[in-house]
């Protein structure tokens, strides 16, 4: 099962500037795949201040991709969709582009907002030359898309990818509905923190390598098999389970040592310096954080634990 989420065997996480760092060494030994903003109608030239970045860190770490469009209804679409085919049409991503439909400030009818999306649609689908994957997915909760689209004018919807975004205060199992028109769901957004349940403090520069504690995770209906066919890629091996305990670990600052895995355990026994530590264990905290057991014993008296989470690098060989 995937680290992203126990119940599913695949799991990913979508991405935009506002993630800015990524440690992409660290994100990619914890995901499958990822789906990065290509850009927002709201910008001159549409694309995202770190798309190019992002695009090539997961490229370059071997993690499948896909792109989303942050769709702005009141803003020119045919616009949007021409921005968006530029930034995209030299490398096209490996499971396909999204089209992000979450707002409608202007508040426009059912008729009109889905007007603008048949239009951004109907511009965007003949410059995609990608062998697979031509029909744009569309992202959306069940609220948004039920009171803004009109389902029964979306061309060839049973042959879309739904990317459903549905965040439960409880243990993520199932969505609980699907948005109208739609007989399956095949990405699901569970979560906005890191995998957290909805209302908790996010942990995403803690656990996942990213700047911000905000991070939505994602997973695919099926298994490895199916979501190879589905998306015509190959996700090479699988992230899941603990990862293997590094022989040392080099803190990117100094590190308080405790006495246990623990960010509140007493008494402190010391500081690291930034030089690489034996390591010979490591633990995950109730949030899915590493802590490295130390091999110095501190004397006897006490185990020495450092926080892996607050940064640095695991060294394995």
């Amino acid at each position: 099962m995937s680290l992203v989420n126990p119940n599913y065997e695949i799991g990913g996480c979508d991405i935009s500037y506002f993630q800015d760092p990524i440690r992409w060494d660290i994100l990619s030994q914890r995901i499958s795949f990822v789906i990065i903003r290509s850009g927002d109608g709201i910008r001159s030239d549409g694309k995202d201040p770190k798309f190019t970045e992002n695009w090539l860190g997961a490229k370059t770490h071997n993690v499948v991709r896909g792109s989303y469009w942050f769709f702005r209804p009141e803003l020119d679409p045919v616009q949007q969709a021409n921005q968006m085919i530029g930034i995209l049409q030299a490398d096209w991503g490996e499971m396909g582009i999204y089209l992000d439909l979450e707002i409608n400030q202007s508040r426009m009818s059912k008729t009109t907002y889905t007007n603008a999306v048949l239009s951004f649609l109907k511009t965007a689908e003949p410059q995609i030359t990608s062998p697979y994957n031509r029909l744009i997915g569309l992202y959306s909760s069940y609220g948004f898309w039920d009171y803004n689209v009109d389902y029964t004018k979306i061309p060839a919807l049973a042959d879309r990818t739904l990317w459903l975004a549905q965040w439960p205060t409880g243990p993520a199992t199932q969505p609980s509905r699907l948005p109208a028109g739609w007989p399956r769901w095949d990405l699901w957004q569970f979560s906005i923190n890191g995998g957290l349940p909805y209302g908790q403090p996010g942990n995403g520069n803690k656990v996942w390598g990213v700047g911000s504690q905000g991070l939505d995770m994602d997973v695919w209906r099926g298994n490895k098999a199916g979501f190879e066919a589905y998306f015509h890629c190959s996700l090479g091996s699988i992230p899941g389970g603990p990862l293997p305990t590094p022989i040392a670990f080099k803190p990117l600052a100094s590190l308080n040592i405790r006495p246990k895995p623990d960010e509140t355990a007493q008494p402190i026994l010391g500081q690291t310096s930034t030089q690489p530590l034996p390591v010979i264990d490591q633990v995950y905290d109730k949030l899915n954080r590493v802590w490295y057991k130390l091999a110095s014993s501190g004397g006897g008296k006490y185990e020495m634990w450092i926080a892996g989470y607050l940064g640095g690098s695991p060294i394995y060989s």
